[in-house]
């Protein structure tokens, strides 16, 4: 209570927002920024509870923190922003609950986390990014904590992307999670894509250059006992061959 005025018969209540702690006060003094009185004739002030602050002085409540900020000690003259990779998405928060793993984020002040986009993963909580997926790798989800290798017969040479690809015709992979394909050796081939392996050329036919989407005849004077060749081979003395893609040859007579 107090009196300022000559002659007072009783003292005066201080005001909301405002104390006196001392017997024969002329004024009341208000409750520092961080503190509030929502009663008349306070002798003290209390503290801003957490989740709350008040920056201003002779306040008679305090001012909830919004959501995407805390305040984690009492008599708190201000509310934090969340830090990123953390949210908050209720007032009167006294902490900040990080992002799970599979989602992020990257402003501070927010009340929600994002997924991760596909082709990016995030296996750690509190994370201000998501990592992209390696090459060899893949991720077709969103919120993802991991990323899925590349399967047999496809692969991915970027970082970062949703799918895997075939391998072209004349190429083959028979792992998984490869960044790239292997060319059909010389003697072999394949004509289809997303192959795990490639074919013999067959007999009379051959293929001397990696990577063969088809082997060729054997010309002619020339023939392929075995499946599999770089090379046929030129008929003996004795022997000779007219046509295209022959195993053998044929004795002269």
């Amino acid at each position: 209570y107090y009196t300022n005025a000559y002659g007072s018969t009783s003292c005066t209540p201080c005001d909301e927002g405002f104390y006196a702690n001392t017997i024969g006060q002329a004024t009341c003094t208000p409750c520092d920024a961080g503190f509030y009185t929502s009663k008349n004739g306070s002798e003290v002030c209390d503290k801003c509870k957490v989740g709350t602050s008040q920056p201003s002085i002779g306040q008679s409540s305090c001012i909830d923190c919004n959501t995407g900020e805390y305040s984690a000690f009492a008599a708190s003259i201000s509310c934090l922003p969340c830090a990123s990779g953390k949210y908050a998405n209720e007032t009167r928060s006294n902490f900040c609950t990080s992002c799970d793993p599979g989602t992020f984020q990257s402003n501070t002040g927010q009340d929600q986390c994002d997924d991760c986009l596909p082709g990016k993963y995030n296996d750690n909580k509190g994370q201000s990014k998501c990592s992209s997926c390696s090459s060899g790798f893949h991720m077709p989800y969103y919120g993802a904590t991991i990323c899925l290798e590349c399967d047999a017969g496809t692969f991915q040479s970027r970082s970062g992307e949703d799918d895997c690809e075939e391998c072209a015709a004349g190429y083959f992979n028979p792992s998984t999670g490869q960044g790239s394909c292997q060319p059909c050796p010389s003697g072999t081939f394949t004509n289809i894509t997303g192959q795990t392996s490639c074919f013999d050329c067959p007999e009379g036919t051959f293929t001397s250059a990696s990577g063969s989407s088809q082997c060729l005849p054997c010309n002619p004077g020339t023939y392929n006992p075995t499946t599999g060749q770089a090379a046929c081979l030129p008929c003996n003395p004795g022997e000779y061959q007219d046509e295209y893609g022959k195993s053998t040859c044929v004795d002269c007579g």
